[in-house]
């Protein structure tokens, strides 16, 4: 060792000293400006919210005019409508600016703040708001075949109460973990539809049922429920696939003509728009899906009413899970039924429109000829 292995080595510890000093004062920097611009977003907020309690006094004064102004003389009415016209559409502005504000407040959940209290969720940074949304597609992605392997075994050695204790308590994980992330986008401005959050609130739910006092010995395993309910999850797992495959080609398309924002997710217990081509039989799938989870509903219900049970609690048990499989198929159905006629109306009226363009364009087209001839 000399000195100029000492002298060479303390100059690189000195440069590596003086440039995190730089950085760890750079960092400082930002986290206070960072700050104070989170403290003027606050300030906006509460600034809007004072200012949409003007804007409903406001509307309402208007909506008085408006009718005094459509009962006054045809000179009244000739002299003030473009005025009241020019009112509602900045009085309309003024709303959809003070909604995009106020939506970082409005969208939280009362399922976040029973468990998290009430603090935001709100990603600020794009980075982290794509990342939070691709972690989500992820752990779908990941958890399907464990989705699928727990019936699958089930099935193979019969009700088994370890395992069926084990795919209870993932089933609850499982649910509970996309109602908090789905919770957390859609305060970040997913577009994803409120009822697959409350699907999931509810199949939490009887993940929860199943997770207590179903025995060897009772009546849901007697009379052959829980085999009914393995065979389904098979069944809707498999569909579940299919839609994912299906979406994931979808979804790209329909960023790219503006159909979808940034945080809008792909949506696997239900579509987005009508099929076609090799996925054309999803929608018969997804009919077959509520059928079964129908049927599922009345068989809990008739051993709820038919069998004997040695406590209440049982009972209420069968009672609740036919309340939740009822509850489940009808919301399905009617967020795909309303789906499919939204994309049908859309698809009629381009058709139209399409259809008089080309009419007009033919009109046209003969009027020229005729001039030249």
């Amino acid at each position: 060792m000399n000195e100029n292995d000492i002298k060479e080595l303390m100059k690189s510890i000195d440069e590596i000293s003086n440039e995190l000093k730089a950085v760890s004062e750079t960092f400082e920097t930002s986290t206070q400006q960072l700050n104070q611009k989170f403290k003027q977003i606050d300030q906006c907020i509460s600034k809007t919210k004072t200012k949409t309690k003007m804007y409903n006094d406001l509307w309402s004064e208007w909506q008085e005019m408006n009718v005094q102004v459509g009962n006054g003389s045809e000179n009244e009415r000739s002299k003030y409508e473009k005025q009241m016209e020019e009112m509602k559409k900045d009085l309309e502005l003024t709303k959809k600016i003070s909604e995009s504000i106020s939506s970082y407040e409005q969208n939280r959940s009362y399922f976040l703040i029973g468990l998290m209290g009430n603090a935001p969720m709100k990603l600020w940074n794009e980075i982290d708001r794509a990342k939070f949304k691709t972690e989500y597609n992820r752990f779908k992605q990941h958890t399907l075949w464990v989705f699928l392997l727990f019936p699958l075994l089930q099935l193979y050695f019969h009700f088994n109460i370890f395992l069926h204790q084990i795919h209870s308590l993932y089933l609850f994980y499982y649910y509970t973990s996309l109602a908090i992330r789905e919770n957390i986008l859609k305060q970040n401005g997913s577009r994803i539809d409120y009822w697959w959050i409350v699907h999931h609130y509810i199949t939490l739910f009887v993940s929860l049922l199943f997770l207590v006092n179903l025995t060897p010995t009772h009546p849901a395993v007697v009379t052959g429920g829980v085999y009914l309910i393995d065979y389904f999850m098979l069944w809707q797992g498999i569909v579940i696939v299919l839609q994912m495959r299906y979406q994931e080609k979808r979804h790209y398309v329909r960023k790219a003509l503006a159909k979808k924002n940034a945080m809008d997710v792909r949506t696997t217990e239900v579509i987005d728009e009508r099929p076609h081509g090799d996925f054309e039989f999803l929608v018969p799938a997804l009919y077959i899906t509520y059928f079964f989870q129908l049927i599922i509903a009345f068989y809990f219900a008739y051993v709820c009413c038919a069998q004997e049970f040695s406590c209440f609690y049982d009972r209420a048990q069968m009672g609740l899970l036919a309340m939740c499989w009822t509850i489940l198929p009808i919301g399905n159905l009617s967020t795909l039924v309303k789906v499919l006629y939204r994309k049908r109306v859309i698809h009629n009226s381009t058709n139209r429109i399409t259809h008089a363009f080309n009419k007009a364009k033919q009109s046209f087209t003969s009027i020229f000829d005729t001039k030249d001839k």
